[in-house]
C-alpha cells in the first residue's frame, strides 16, 4: 500500500485494494485457510481518509497548455471533458448516435447516477469530434477508438503524459470536470443549471463551487467594506 502510494496511487485507489484483501482474508478464515493471526494483522491495517472534496482546477492558461500537450488522439478527449464537465466513462462511452451536430447537443446516456443527460455543444468541442481521425462510421459506433479501432477504455496512459508535456502538476482527468464546473460558475451560471449539465445528483455536491460566483465575490466584498467601517 506504502509503495503504491508512494508511485502516486491514489488514496481510493489503494482502499479498494485495500478492502478486497481484508475480504479474501475474511474468507479464508472463515474457510479454514487463514489462522487467526493472519487475519489480526490484516485487521490492523486501516482504510486512510480519502479526500472527496478535492476541486482542483485548471486556470485558462493552464487549459490551453495542457490541449496543446495532447496527442492528436487525446486531444478530443480531454477537449470534450473542458467543455462538457461530462465522466470520463460518460465521454468514452459516447455513441455517435449520441452527437448532434445539426442541433447542437452530445446526450450522455451512459451515465453515473443511470439518468441520460443532455448537454450543449460548443465551438470547441464540436469542432474536435468533427476532427477526429480514426473513426467508424456506423451510426451506433463509438466515437473514441484506440489505434486498433476498438472502444477506449481509459486514458491512463496517455493522459498523465500529457499533464507532463504541459509542465502541469497534481492534474487528474477528473479534474478537468472541477475545471468546467468552477468556470461555469465564475462565469455567473448558477447552481441549479449548472446541475442540469453536469449530472450532480444534488445541489450539495456543488456547494464547493458557491465561492468562485461573481455573486458570492461581490457580497464578500461589501462585507468587508462594511466590517472596515465598523472598525473605522
Amino acid at each position: 500500500i506504502v509503495d503504491m502510494l508512494a508511485t502516486g496511487k491514489s488514496v481510493a485507489t489503494t482502499n479498494r485494494l485495500l478492502s478486497t484483501l481484508h475480504h479474501m482474508l475474511q474468507k479464508g478464515y472463515d474457510w479454514r485457510y487463514v489462522p487467526q493471526t493472519v487475519l489480526d494483522d490484516a485487521r490492523s491495517v486501516h482504510l486512510r481518509r480519502e479526500d472527496n472534496e478535492r476541486t482542483r482546477y485548471l486556470n485558462h492558461g493552464e487549459v490551453t497548455r495542457l490541449i496543446n500537450a495532447c496527442s492528436d488522439e487525446l486531444r478530443p478527449i480531454v477537449v470534450t471533458a473542458l467543455y462538457t464537465g461530462a465522466r470520463k466513462g460518460e465521454i468514452l462511452g459516447l455513441r455517435w448516435c449520441d452527437v448532434d451536430f445539426e442541433h447542437g447537443f452530445v446526450t450522455f446516456g451512459r451515465t453515473k447516477n443511470g439518468t441520460p443527460r443532455r448537454v450543449p455543444l460548443n465551438d470547441e468541442v464540436r469542432k474536435a469530434l468533427k476532427g477526429i481521425k480514426i473513426r467508424e462510421f456506423g451510426y451506433d459506433s463509438h466515437v473514441f477508438l484506440n489505434r486498433y479501432r476498438k472502444p477506449r477504455t481509459d486514458v491512463k496512459n496517455e493522459f498523465p503524459k500529457a499533464v507532463r508535456r504541459a509542465s502541469l502538476h497534481n492534474v487528474h482527468f477528473h479534474d478537468l470536470r472541477h475545471t468546467f464546473c468552477s468556470h461555469m460558475v465564475m462565469a455567473g451560471v448558477d447552481l441549479l443549471t449548472l446541475r442540469s449539465i453536469t449530472g450532480h445528483k444534488t445541489l450539495r455536491m456543488l456547494q464547493r463551487y458557491s465561492h468562485l460566483s461573481p455573486a458570492h465575490q461581490a457580497l464578500a466584498m461589501v462585507n468587508l467594506y462594511n466590517s472596515a467601517s465598523v472598525h473605522n
